[in-house]
């Protein structure tokens, strides 16, 4: 018996020397699998695949910003007249109703420019417009007179013109003789029935239609106006 625990004890004596004498490597490491993807931070992915990480489409690919694009366009409003009557508007109405227009008719009276006028400001006296009046006929200039009565007694006129470009040929005419003309936009009201509508296209009426709309209308014309 005493042999027996000899032979044991010095079993375990050679099974603690034995493992006293390994090298420690620490923790024992779990066993891992090599079919498995490798982790990505995303910090290291390019923009390229990050944005296709998130979703993000090519341009004009997006149906809701095309959509949007669409609804930015802008829509300008005009109106067309003067009509004498209300059934010619009517008439006219009819026609941009079947463009798919919404159009309403209103009786109005619009000013708008009828020309240019060319002047000398009114003078203290008669006698003096007739001063200046001499001075442009020793100089050759002729289409002039003085303003008889009303606001603008004793002014000299030097001419009404319908385009603002031959006013401004006139005054610089004037000014290469030494005088100081002045140039003022004339208005006349107008007053009729018009046609109001909008569109979103540019031009908003193709030129055909308002070509036979004026011609059976005279005197109408088509005209940019406040949306309201």
């Amino acid at each position: 018996m005493k042999i027996l625990v000899g032979v044991l004890l010095a079993v375990n004596i050679a099974m603690l020397i034995a493992i006293s004498m390994q090298p420690d490597d620490g923790p024992p490491r779990l066993k891992t699998t090599t079919n498995m993807p490798a982790l990505t931070l995303l910090s290291e992915l390019t923009p390229q695949q990050l944005a296709k990480l998130v979703g993000e489409q090519q341009p004009g690919k997006d149906v809701g910003t095309v959509k949007a694009r669409k609804a930015l366009v802008e829509v300008a409003c005009y109106a067309i007249g003067p009509y004498n009557k209300d059934i010619e508007a009517i008439g006219s109405a009819g026609t941009l109703t079947s463009l798919g227009l919404v159009t309403e008719i209103r009786f109005d009276k619009q000013r708008e420019v009828s020309g240019y006028w060319v002047y000398i400001k009114p003078l203290p006296s008669r006698a003096d417009a007739k001063k200046v009046t001499r001075m442009l006929t020793e100089r050759a200039v002729k289409d002039f007179h003085i303003v008889p009565k009303g606001l603008n007694k004793n002014a000299i006129s030097l001419g009404f013109f319908s385009t603002r470009a031959a006013a401004e040929q006139r005054r610089a005419r004037m000014q290469a003789i030494g005088l100081s003309p002045s140039l003022d936009d004339r208005y006349r009201e107008i007053e009729g029935y018009w046609l109001h509508f909008s569109s979103p296209n540019h031009p908003p009426l193709p030129a055909e239609i308002i070509e036979t709309m004026q011609t059976r209308h005279k005197g109408i014309s088509l005209r940019d106006r406040k949306c309201s």
